[in-house]
């Protein structure tokens, strides 16, 4: 007979006892931040993307605020969020200012990591997320047309310049969680490489050496 669950074993809420999976697993992503401003990103979000559903503030006292590129955000004593920033995107970067160490925890319908987010830019800065789980090469993970529009990528406390066509400086990865600002030359529409198919390419490119 079934026993509707959670079937993933990744999920917080994974149920043993199922052998069908009904929707319902959640995945909790943990982010560790520090006092002051925070460039972060997010790796999942509910289906429910609104900034009161993302970061209730019942369970996040220590957020003073959040900007991110054109919109803010801040606390009001009752609980509730106010501001232009009224919904998280997965695509966008975020200035998340704490009162102390502390850390968020955002419950998603979906595992964290995004391998198709599509990234839409303009001319200038651009405030963005990095979709990937974990940290990665910045020259390799780029499409080669973003990198001839790129001329520099700032992080926090870091940052890397285009010199024709490699990226140089004490950035030298991207990192899943992190925000970071693009600076573009001119508009593009992009996604990044997923490391998997950057290996699969690597490894034809080789063979066809041989």
């Amino acid at each position: 007979f079934q026993i509707p669950g959670c079937i993933d074993e990744l999920a917080d809420n994974f149920d043993s006892s199922a052998n069908i999976n009904d929707g319902s697993c959640l995945y909790a992503q943990n982010y560790s931040l520090h006092a002051q401003a925070n460039l972060m990103s997010f790796l999942s979000l509910p289906e429910d993307n609104s900034i009161n559903n993302v970061l209730p503030l019942e369970n996040n006292p220590n957020i003073l605020g959040i900007l991110g590129e054109g919109v803010a955000a801040q606390p009001l004593p009752n609980g509730q969020w106010v501001g232009s920033l009224s919904h998280i995107d997965l695509t966008k970067g975020y200035w998340v200012k704490m009162s102390q160490d502390d850390s968020i925890t955002v419950i998603a319908n979906e595992p964290p990591g995004h391998i198709d987010l599509e990234y839409n830019l303009g001319f200038g800065a651009n405030l963005i997320s990095f979709p990937f789980n974990g940290a990665y090469d910045i020259n390799e993970v780029l499409p080669p047309e973003v990198i001839w529009v790129t001329t520099g990528v700032i992080g926090e406390g870091v940052g890397a310049t285009n010199l024709n066509g490699q990226f140089v400086g004490s950035l030298d990865s991207l990192r899943g969680g992190k925000g970071y600002w693009f600076k573009l030359t001119d508009p593009i529409t992009f996604q990044f490489i997923n490391p998997d198919e950057l290996t699969t390419r690597l490894n034809t490119k080789e063979n066809k050496i041989k």
